[in-house]
Order: structure tokens, then C-alpha cells, then sequence
């Protein structure tokens, strides 16, 4: 999708999230930050990029992005963002440690809520305020602390864990 083609500069991205808002292309790049091309217009973006670089995420380890049809939910080595197009919104946090992951590696929509496989395991969040709601981790029951993909249905969130998969009835978040 760069055309003719060109480069980024980065190699060996193990992985490499995408997703669609509206007409725009979004690419997750380990390293880099998030590419982005307006699909309509065939125009490429100035990219989204960790802080450090003057940008709006907190790191350039993308692990993980989310849309709603709106919104874009990146997550990264060092927290999350939503993304509206124009501006990002931090992901709220917790009174305790287990309420306040820093790392961000799958995210899932369902209705207005938000689930987050993190490193403190799945985390469910309010689209509308961005605020934690709960996190289910080991000592609920979860075969690992670390959460590195989330599925749901009609009842249960899905954690997938490197030991196991975790299934957690939604009504266990507070």
C-alpha cells in the first residue's frame, strides 16, 4: 500500500495489527508507531508515534488496534490510547495494582464495554468514559497472568493465555 513502495525501516515485526475507521487504513508496526493511509484518496498519513517522537501514544510497541466504526483502541508496551480521529484519550486506571495494566496486547468491542487481554490479565472498560471497570487475573481463576487474546460472546469474555484459556462470565466484573 505504498506506492509505488517504499519502506518504513522496520524489519522483523512479529506482529503487525490492522484496522479499518471509516475510509482509514490503520497499521500497528512494532517499533514504528501506527501507519495509516486514507483508503479514499489514496493519501498517506503522518503516522501515530509514542510521545517521545512527539506523538500521542505512549510507546511505539504496538501490540494491539481495535475499532468500533468510530474509534481506534491501540494498544502498546505502555499503556493505551483511543484514537478519534483527531485526538487520544488515555485508558483510565484503578485504585489498586490490579486495576492498572500498563501493557495492552488484544482488545475486544462488545456493545459499551471494552475488554483488554493485558499483562494483569483480561480488563473489561466503559467505551463512554474510558474507565476501568474490573480486570480478572490468576486469583480469579485464570490460568495466567498475562492475557494475549480476548474473544466474548452472549456470556462469557475469553482470555488466551500462554497456559490455557480463560473463560469468565460476564458477570464476575464488578
Amino acid at each position: 500500500w505504498l506506492t509505488p513502495w517504499g519502506s518504513t525501516g522496520i524489519n522483523g515485526v512479529n506482529d503487525a495489527p490492522v484496522a479499518m475507521v471509516g475510509d482509514i487504513l490503520y497499521l500497528g508496526l512494532q517499533g514504528y508507531g501506527v501507519a495509516r493511509k486514507d483508503l479514499s484518496t489514496g493519501e498517506i498519513l503522518s503516522p501515530l508515534l509514542a510521545t517521545n517522537q512527539g506523538g500521542v501514544l505512549p510507546s511505539n510497541q504496538i501490540y494491539a488496534l481495535e475499532s468500533d466504526g468510530s474509534n481506534l483502541y491501540i494498544g502498546t508496551q505502555q499503556g493505551a490510547r483511543k484514537w478519534d480521529g483527531n485526538q487520544a484519550t488515555n485508558f483510565g486506571q484503578g485504585s489498586s495494582w490490579q486495576t492498572r495494566p500498563f501493557q495492552f496486547f488484544d482488545f475486544v468491542v462488545d456493545g459499551g464495554d471494552l475488554y483488554a487481554g493485558t499483562n494483569i490479565g483480561v480488563c473489561k472498560y466503559s467505551l463512554s468514559t474510558m474507565a476501568v471497570n474490573d480486570c480478572q487475573n490468576v486469583q480469579d481463576g485464570m490460568p495466567n497472568w498475562a492475557t494475549y487474546s480476548v474473544g466474548v460472546d452472549s456470556s462469557y469474555v475469553y482470555g488466551g493465555t500462554n497456559s490455557g484459556v480463560g473463560l469468565i462470565t460476564k458477570s464476575n466484573f464488578q
